[in-house]
């Protein structure tokens, strides 16, 4: 749940002797803008976990100091894209290479780390748009239970120190028969409650649902006033 932006050299660095043993858990960090790599590792540093990081528009994106096997480490469920020399340096060619489809059908390697625009809001702020194909892209395995703003991580974790923590509305359909379809967006395991109101006062709720996958259509009753406005609220 970390931000590291825009330092000289390498956003996180790991050295160490061969007669050491370095086993950090990096989780759900955004990297960026660093003028080496986004993580720097020696080979030397063994049995390290690297998850649910988003890696992007540094020079390299994750560099081990010379040629890796990558064995006894986990670096699954990254999102390395965008990096300007390299997305992964020095690493086998497994990854970074797709070889399968994630929870989202998004392209990713064996260890399903992905290689896709995330669709940060900015260059200076790095919350997910909607529809990023880094929500839900993350492992439980370590993941924190709160991004770095203190938004609950449900269901599935995104990738990066932020978790979606929206819901989007959008009228679907014009109304058929008393009825219109409306369409929520978000990520998945998220619970929520749509209300109703026609004077922005008094809200009324109109159903309380959880998003099983990303969206959901929710078929909603037509009135016979001249507006309706609608508003979901996360539980």
């Amino acid at each position: 749940n970390n931000l590291i932006l825009n330092n000289g050299a390498n956003g996180i660095s790991l050295t160490g002797a061969t007669a050491q043993s370095l086993q950090p858990k990096i989780i759900n960090n955004t990297i960026a803008g660093n003028g080496n790599a986004g993580i720097y590792h020696v080979i030397s540093s063994v049995a390290f976990t690297f998850e649910n990081n988003l890696l992007l528009l540094n020079n390299y994106g994750i560099q081990s100091q010379t040629l890796f096997p990558a064995t006894n480490v986990i670096v699954a469920h990254n999102g390395v894209w965008g990096n300007y020399i390299s997305n992964w340096m020095n690493y086998p060619v497994t990854y970074g290479t797709v070889a399968t489809t994630n929870l989202n059908g998004t392209g990713a390697d064996t260890n399903l780390n992905i290689s896709v625009d995330p669709l940060v809001v900015s260059g200076f702020d790095f919350h997910l748009q909607p529809g990023s194909p880094a929500v839900d892209a993350g492992t439980t395995n370590l993941a924190p239970t709160q991004d770095i703003a203190g938004v609950s991580r449900r269901g599935f974790p995104d990738i990066g120190a932020y978790e979606f923590g929206s819901l989007l509305l959008t009228a679907a359909s014009p109304t058929n028969q008393g009825v219109f379809n409306l369409l929520a967006s978000g990520g998945r395991g998220t619970p929520f409650t749509i209300e109703t109101s026609t004077d922005l006062k008094t809200w009324v709720t109109a159903t309380n649902a959880a998003l099983t996958n990303r969206t959901l259509w929710l078929p909603m009753p037509a009135t016979n006033v001249n507006q309706i406005f609608y508003r979901a609220h996360i539980q």
